[in-house]
Protein backbone atom coordinates (compact mmCIF):
# COMPACT_ATOMS: atom_id res chain seq x y z
CA UNK A 1 0.00 0.00 0.00
CA UNK A 2 2.46 2.60 1.03
CA UNK A 3 4.88 1.52 -2.26
CA UNK A 4 1.37 2.70 -4.27
CA UNK A 5 0.96 5.68 -2.63
CA UNK A 6 4.68 6.69 -3.56
CA UNK A 7 4.00 5.71 -7.25
CA UNK A 8 0.82 7.76 -7.21
CA UNK A 9 2.22 10.59 -5.54
CA UNK A 10 5.32 11.10 -7.96
CA UNK A 11 3.09 10.37 -11.08
CA UNK A 12 0.85 13.06 -10.23
CA UNK A 13 4.13 15.47 -9.73
CA UNK A 14 5.49 14.70 -13.34
CA UNK A 15 2.47 16.06 -14.64
CA UNK A 16 2.16 19.24 -12.86
CA UNK A 17 2.08 22.20 -16.06
CA UNK A 18 5.36 24.30 -15.27
CA UNK A 19 5.25 28.48 -15.27
CA UNK A 20 5.71 30.07 -18.56
CA UNK A 21 7.29 34.00 -19.22
CA UNK A 22 4.49 36.42 -19.97
CA UNK A 23 5.78 39.63 -21.70
CA UNK A 24 3.06 42.95 -21.37
CA UNK A 25 1.18 43.14 -24.24
CA UNK A 26 2.54 46.62 -25.87
CA UNK A 27 -0.26 46.88 -28.77
CA UNK A 28 -2.77 49.81 -28.47
CA UNK A 29 -6.01 48.56 -27.69
CA UNK A 30 -9.76 49.88 -28.78
CA UNK A 31 -12.72 48.83 -27.42
CA UNK A 32 -15.72 49.63 -30.21
CA UNK A 33 -13.72 52.73 -31.42
CA UNK A 34 -12.07 54.50 -28.11
CA UNK A 35 -8.93 53.66 -26.32
CA UNK A 36 -8.71 51.23 -23.80
CA UNK A 37 -5.66 50.81 -21.44
CA UNK A 38 -5.73 47.06 -20.53
CA UNK A 39 -3.23 45.40 -18.49
CA UNK A 40 -2.25 42.50 -21.56
CA UNK A 41 0.28 39.81 -21.63
CA UNK A 42 1.74 38.03 -24.81
CA UNK A 43 2.53 34.42 -23.86
CA UNK A 44 4.14 32.14 -27.18
CA UNK A 45 2.65 34.64 -29.57
CA UNK A 46 -1.14 35.00 -28.31
CA UNK A 47 -2.13 37.93 -26.11
CA UNK A 48 -3.58 37.19 -22.71
CA UNK A 49 -5.91 39.75 -21.15
CA UNK A 50 -7.44 40.10 -17.73
CA UNK A 51 -10.48 38.37 -17.82
CA UNK A 52 -12.47 40.65 -15.53
CA UNK A 53 -11.14 43.86 -17.33
CA UNK A 54 -12.64 42.27 -20.70
CA UNK A 55 -16.00 42.33 -18.79
CA UNK A 56 -15.68 45.41 -17.24
CA UNK A 57 -14.79 46.98 -21.06
CA UNK A 58 -18.07 45.36 -22.47
CA UNK A 59 -20.37 46.63 -19.93
CA UNK A 60 -22.93 47.95 -21.07
CA UNK A 61 -22.65 46.59 -24.82
CA UNK A 62 -24.42 44.10 -27.04
CA UNK A 63 -22.17 41.65 -25.86
CA UNK A 64 -21.58 42.25 -22.04
CA UNK A 65 -20.92 39.12 -19.79
CA UNK A 66 -21.02 38.77 -15.90
CA UNK A 67 -18.64 37.49 -14.48
CA UNK A 68 -18.99 34.44 -11.10
CA UNK A 69 -16.84 32.94 -9.19
CA UNK A 70 -17.97 29.66 -7.63
CA UNK A 71 -15.64 28.76 -4.92
CA UNK A 72 -17.14 25.31 -3.58
CA UNK A 73 -16.79 24.15 -7.61
CA UNK A 74 -13.34 25.85 -8.35
CA UNK A 75 -15.24 26.87 -11.10
CA UNK A 76 -15.40 30.41 -13.51
CA UNK A 77 -19.29 30.84 -14.12
CA UNK A 78 -19.34 33.22 -17.49
CA UNK A 79 -23.36 34.39 -18.24
CA UNK A 80 -23.66 36.17 -21.57
CA UNK A 81 -25.59 39.70 -22.00
CA UNK A 82 -25.69 40.10 -18.50
CA UNK A 83 -24.33 42.95 -16.53
CA UNK A 84 -20.56 42.55 -15.59
CA UNK A 85 -21.02 43.68 -11.51
CA UNK A 86 -17.13 45.42 -10.17
CA UNK A 87 -15.60 43.68 -7.49
CA UNK A 88 -12.35 45.85 -7.61
CA UNK A 89 -9.62 45.98 -9.16
CA UNK A 90 -10.37 46.27 -12.70
CA UNK A 91 -8.46 47.58 -14.91
CA UNK A 92 -5.35 48.35 -12.74
CA UNK A 93 -1.92 48.00 -14.18
CA UNK A 94 0.47 45.26 -14.04
CA UNK A 95 3.61 47.41 -13.43
CA UNK A 96 5.05 46.56 -17.17
CA UNK A 97 7.36 43.85 -15.86
CA UNK A 98 7.38 40.07 -17.47
CA UNK A 99 6.04 37.70 -15.08
CA UNK A 100 5.48 34.02 -14.50
CA UNK A 101 2.39 32.45 -15.84
CA UNK A 102 1.16 29.52 -13.90
CA UNK A 103 -1.97 27.78 -16.19
CA UNK A 104 -5.29 28.03 -14.74
CA UNK A 105 -6.72 24.88 -13.18
CA UNK A 106 -10.49 26.28 -12.49
CA UNK A 107 -13.10 24.76 -14.85
CA UNK A 108 -14.99 27.40 -16.73
CA UNK A 109 -18.56 27.48 -17.61
CA UNK A 110 -20.71 29.88 -19.80
CA UNK A 111 -24.06 29.51 -19.18
CA UNK A 112 -23.88 26.65 -17.50
CA UNK A 113 -22.22 24.53 -20.42
CA UNK A 114 -18.33 23.98 -19.57
CA UNK A 115 -16.15 25.23 -21.64
CA UNK A 116 -12.04 24.52 -23.02
CA UNK A 117 -10.41 27.63 -22.50
CA UNK A 118 -6.50 28.09 -21.96
CA UNK A 119 -5.99 30.50 -19.02
CA UNK A 120 -2.96 31.24 -16.68
CA UNK A 121 -2.94 32.95 -13.42
CA UNK A 122 -0.58 35.98 -13.26
CA UNK A 123 0.13 37.88 -9.81
CA UNK A 124 -3.45 36.29 -8.51
CA UNK A 125 -5.72 36.77 -11.78
CA UNK A 126 -6.78 35.24 -14.63
CA UNK A 127 -5.97 35.86 -18.21
CA UNK A 128 -7.63 34.33 -20.91
CA UNK A 129 -6.51 34.28 -24.80
CA UNK A 130 -8.67 37.01 -26.30
CA UNK A 131 -9.28 35.12 -29.33
CA UNK A 132 -11.15 32.47 -27.19
CA UNK A 133 -12.91 35.21 -25.28
CA UNK A 134 -14.14 37.03 -28.65
CA UNK A 135 -15.13 33.33 -29.97
CA UNK A 136 -17.15 32.41 -26.85
CA UNK A 137 -18.77 35.67 -26.47
CA UNK A 138 -18.66 36.35 -30.02
CA UNK A 139 -17.58 39.75 -30.04
CA UNK A 140 -14.98 41.22 -33.07
CA UNK A 141 -11.28 40.69 -32.31
CA UNK A 142 -9.43 42.63 -35.34
CA UNK A 143 -5.63 43.42 -35.78
CA UNK A 144 -5.47 46.69 -37.95
CA UNK A 145 -1.94 46.20 -39.50
CA UNK A 146 -2.18 49.83 -40.45
CA UNK A 147 -2.68 51.64 -37.25
CA UNK A 148 -0.76 48.44 -35.09
CA UNK A 149 -3.29 47.82 -32.63
CA UNK A 150 -6.08 45.64 -31.27
CA UNK A 151 -9.95 46.42 -32.07
CA UNK A 152 -12.06 45.09 -29.81
CA UNK A 153 -15.97 45.58 -31.70
CA UNK A 154 -19.16 44.91 -29.84
CA UNK A 155 -21.35 44.94 -32.84
CA UNK A 156 -19.47 42.42 -35.05
CA UNK A 157 -19.53 38.89 -34.68
CA UNK A 158 -16.37 37.08 -33.93
CA UNK A 159 -14.51 36.14 -36.95
CA UNK A 160 -11.66 33.89 -37.26
CA UNK A 161 -8.42 35.15 -37.39
CA UNK A 162 -7.45 33.45 -40.23
CA UNK A 163 -11.11 33.90 -42.03
CA UNK A 164 -9.73 37.32 -41.49
CA UNK A 165 -6.36 37.43 -43.18
CA UNK A 166 -8.02 35.94 -46.25
CA UNK A 167 -11.16 38.61 -46.55
CA UNK A 168 -8.36 40.98 -46.20
CA UNK A 169 -6.27 39.68 -48.45
CA UNK A 170 -8.95 39.76 -51.05
CA UNK A 171 -9.90 43.65 -50.41
CA UNK A 172 -8.53 45.30 -47.60
CA UNK A 173 -10.04 48.41 -48.23
CA UNK A 174 -13.78 47.08 -47.16
CA UNK A 175 -15.73 46.54 -44.14
CA UNK A 176 -18.37 44.18 -44.39
CA UNK A 177 -22.01 44.52 -43.12
CA UNK A 178 -22.27 41.68 -39.72
CA UNK A 179 -25.74 40.45 -38.77
CA UNK A 180 -25.43 40.07 -35.13
CA UNK A 181 -28.21 37.34 -33.89
CA UNK A 182 -29.47 38.80 -30.38
CA UNK A 183 -31.44 36.54 -27.98
CA UNK A 184 -34.50 37.46 -26.94
CA UNK A 185 -33.81 38.56 -23.49
CA UNK A 186 -30.84 40.70 -25.05
CA UNK A 187 -33.07 43.07 -26.70
CA UNK A 188 -32.92 45.72 -24.62
CA UNK A 189 -29.12 46.09 -25.18
CA UNK A 190 -29.56 45.55 -29.07
CA UNK A 191 -31.52 48.61 -28.72
CA UNK A 192 -28.06 50.45 -28.78
CA UNK A 193 -26.42 48.59 -32.08
CA UNK A 194 -29.25 49.25 -34.33
CA UNK A 195 -28.79 51.47 -37.38
CA UNK A 196 -28.90 55.02 -37.08
CA UNK A 197 -31.47 56.84 -38.57
CA UNK A 198 -31.20 58.99 -41.70
CA UNK A 199 -29.73 62.34 -40.85
CA UNK A 200 -26.95 64.62 -41.23
CA UNK A 201 -23.61 64.40 -39.74
CA UNK A 202 -23.88 68.00 -39.03
CA UNK A 203 -26.68 67.57 -36.86
CA UNK A 204 -24.71 64.34 -35.28
CA UNK A 205 -21.91 66.71 -34.20
CA UNK A 206 -24.87 69.34 -32.68
CA UNK A 207 -26.02 66.39 -30.73
CA UNK A 208 -22.77 65.03 -29.39
CA UNK A 209 -22.55 68.97 -28.16
CA UNK A 210 -25.49 68.80 -26.43
CA UNK A 211 -25.02 65.61 -24.88
CA UNK A 212 -21.27 66.50 -23.47
CA UNK A 213 -23.02 70.30 -21.67
CA UNK A 214 -25.88 67.76 -20.56
CA UNK A 215 -22.98 65.56 -18.82
CA UNK A 216 -21.61 68.90 -17.80
CA UNK A 217 -24.68 70.19 -16.00
CA UNK A 218 -24.95 66.72 -14.13
CA UNK A 219 -21.38 67.95 -12.47
CA UNK A 220 -22.12 71.24 -12.00
CA UNK A 221 -19.95 72.83 -14.64
CA UNK A 222 -20.96 75.60 -17.14
CA UNK A 223 -21.55 74.76 -20.68
CA UNK A 224 -19.24 74.07 -23.52
CA UNK A 225 -20.14 76.70 -26.43
CA UNK A 226 -19.74 75.18 -29.80
CA UNK A 227 -16.98 77.52 -31.96
CA UNK A 228 -17.91 77.48 -35.55
CA UNK A 229 -13.79 77.47 -36.21
CA UNK A 230 -13.23 74.67 -34.04
CA UNK A 231 -16.32 72.68 -35.55
CA UNK A 232 -14.13 73.10 -39.10
CA UNK A 233 -11.15 71.76 -37.30
CA UNK A 234 -12.77 69.23 -35.79
CA UNK A 235 -14.07 67.92 -39.06
CA UNK A 236 -10.93 67.88 -40.82
CA UNK A 237 -9.19 66.03 -38.17
CA UNK A 238 -12.93 63.56 -38.42
CA UNK A 239 -11.85 63.01 -41.97
CA UNK A 240 -8.44 62.04 -41.19
CA UNK A 241 -8.93 59.31 -38.95
CA UNK A 242 -10.08 56.60 -41.29
CA UNK A 243 -5.94 56.97 -42.95
CA UNK A 244 -4.68 57.74 -39.27
CA UNK A 245 -6.63 56.57 -36.47
CA UNK A 246 -4.19 58.51 -34.04
CA UNK A 247 -3.51 61.42 -31.95
CA UNK A 248 -1.09 62.35 -34.76
CA UNK A 249 -1.87 63.44 -37.80
CA UNK A 250 -1.22 61.78 -41.38
CA UNK A 251 1.66 64.22 -41.70
CA UNK A 252 3.44 63.04 -38.70
CA UNK A 253 2.28 66.58 -36.30
CA UNK A 254 0.02 66.52 -33.11
CA UNK A 255 -3.99 67.07 -33.88
CA UNK A 256 -3.39 70.63 -32.46
CA UNK A 257 -1.52 71.81 -35.61
CA UNK A 258 -4.68 71.61 -37.13
CA UNK A 259 -6.02 74.71 -34.90
CA UNK A 260 -3.19 77.20 -36.65
CA UNK A 261 -5.46 77.13 -40.04
CA UNK A 262 -8.23 78.86 -38.57
CA UNK A 263 -5.70 81.00 -36.15
CA UNK A 264 -7.05 79.50 -33.36
CA UNK A 265 -5.34 81.09 -30.12
CA UNK A 266 -6.01 78.51 -26.98
CA UNK A 267 -4.17 78.30 -23.60
CA UNK A 268 -4.55 74.39 -23.25
CA UNK A 269 -6.51 71.76 -25.66
CA UNK A 270 -7.69 68.49 -25.89
CA UNK A 271 -8.59 65.82 -27.95
CA UNK A 272 -11.08 62.75 -28.12
CA UNK A 273 -11.23 60.31 -30.72
CA UNK A 274 -13.60 57.12 -31.67
CA UNK A 275 -14.43 54.71 -34.23
CA UNK A 276 -17.11 52.39 -35.12
CA UNK A 277 -19.49 53.90 -32.84
CA UNK A 278 -23.30 54.66 -35.10
CA UNK A 279 -25.09 57.61 -32.96
CA UNK A 280 -24.01 60.01 -30.99
CA UNK A 281 -25.23 58.44 -27.84
CA UNK A 282 -23.42 55.08 -28.39
CA UNK A 283 -20.27 57.64 -28.81
CA UNK A 284 -20.83 59.25 -25.67
CA UNK A 285 -21.62 56.34 -23.89
CA UNK A 286 -17.73 55.02 -24.99
CA UNK A 287 -16.56 58.09 -24.15
CA UNK A 288 -17.80 58.65 -20.67
CA UNK A 289 -16.88 55.10 -19.82
CA UNK A 290 -13.57 55.77 -20.28
CA UNK A 291 -11.83 57.74 -17.90
CA UNK A 292 -9.30 59.52 -19.83
CA UNK A 293 -12.26 60.60 -22.39
CA UNK A 294 -14.24 61.49 -19.45
CA UNK A 295 -11.69 63.98 -18.39
CA UNK A 296 -11.48 65.98 -21.47
CA UNK A 297 -15.39 65.81 -21.75
CA UNK A 298 -15.54 67.25 -17.83
CA UNK A 299 -12.23 69.00 -17.84
CA UNK A 300 -11.32 73.35 -17.59
CA UNK A 301 -12.52 73.91 -20.97
CA UNK A 302 -14.86 76.71 -22.58
CA UNK A 303 -15.19 75.49 -26.39
CA UNK A 304 -15.39 72.77 -28.17
CA UNK A 305 -15.43 71.69 -32.10
CA UNK A 306 -17.34 68.24 -33.04
CA UNK A 307 -16.61 66.22 -36.55
CA UNK A 308 -18.20 62.96 -37.62
CA UNK A 309 -17.60 61.08 -40.88
CA UNK A 310 -18.47 58.36 -42.56
CA UNK A 311 -16.08 56.15 -44.18
CA UNK A 312 -16.02 52.42 -45.44
CA UNK A 313 -19.54 52.02 -43.96
CA UNK A 314 -17.77 52.96 -40.09
CA UNK A 315 -18.40 56.40 -38.35
CA UNK A 316 -14.93 58.18 -36.88
CA UNK A 317 -15.93 60.66 -34.57
CA UNK A 318 -13.91 63.79 -32.97
CA UNK A 319 -13.46 66.17 -30.03
CA UNK A 320 -11.87 69.21 -29.79
CA UNK A 321 -11.35 71.35 -26.38
CA UNK A 322 -10.02 74.55 -26.05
Amino acid sequence: MLTAIIILLYSMSITLAQPVDATPTPSIVYVDGVQVQFDAYNIAGNNYFKLRDLAWGLSGTIKQFAVEWDAEANAIRLIKYRPYRPVGGEMSEGGGDNREAIPTTAQVYLDEQEIELTAYNIGGNNYFKLRDIGQAMDFGVIWDEIARCIRIESGQSYTPEDDIAEEEGENADTVEDVTVEIPEDAQKVALAALPPPATTLEEYAQEVVRIVNEERAKEGLAPLIADSDLFAAAQIRAEELPKKFSHNRPNGTLFNSVLKKFSIEYTTCAENIACGQNSPQKVMQSWMRSPGHCANILGNYTKIGVGVTLSSKLYHWEQIFI
